[in-house]
């Protein structure tokens, strides 16, 4: 799932992505939150 995330002046500063949990082999790992700022999608 992606999460818009505004900065302080309320322009669009980057996305969450939210993983939900998955299981690798035995270990199973929790949500995890990524932030990407917006300035790593821009060209």
């Amino acid at each position: 799932m992606l999460y818009p995330v505004p900065d302080a002046s309320g322009a669009l500063a980057g996305f969450t992505v939210r993983f939900g949990e998955y299981a690798v082999g035995p270990y199973c790992i929790g949500q995890q939150e990524v932030f990407v700022p917006l300035d790593l999608l821009r060209p």
